[in-house]
């Protein structure tokens, strides 16, 4: 990315693409959107979905930059499960998938 930001740019360019965004976390058989502060209701759709991971519900964000892809990193690490064990506070944590997908 030039410039510190994505897609092809100008008139000379033969083709444009743009990036998304999609975060999840699965605890307990249970699917979090790390990318939505609302907490709705999520389950895999069995029929596919054509792009992303699959899952019903899911907020995709679009991101133009590495500075806006890593803020919305940073919002869902902030949204994380962390469990108490016998061996201290967040000493596991759930599973997370980034997906991160180019569109042209």
């Amino acid at each position: 990315a030039q410039g510190g930001r994505f897609g092809a740019r100008g008139s000379t360019s033969r083709w444009r693409h743009k990036l998304s965004m999609q975060y999840i976390e699965v605890v307990n058989e249970k699917i979090d959107d790390l990318l939505n502060p609302q907490k709705i209701e999520l389950e895999v759709d069995e029929q596919g979905i054509s792009e992303g991971l699959g899952v019903r519900n899911l907020i995709r964000k679009w991101v133009d930059s590495e500075e806006e892809a890593l803020h919305h990193v940073k919002v869902g690490q902030s949204g994380r499960t962390s469990f108490r064990s016998e061996f201290g506070a967040m000493n596991e944590r759930a599973t997370a998938i980034l997906c991160i997908e180019l569109h042209q």
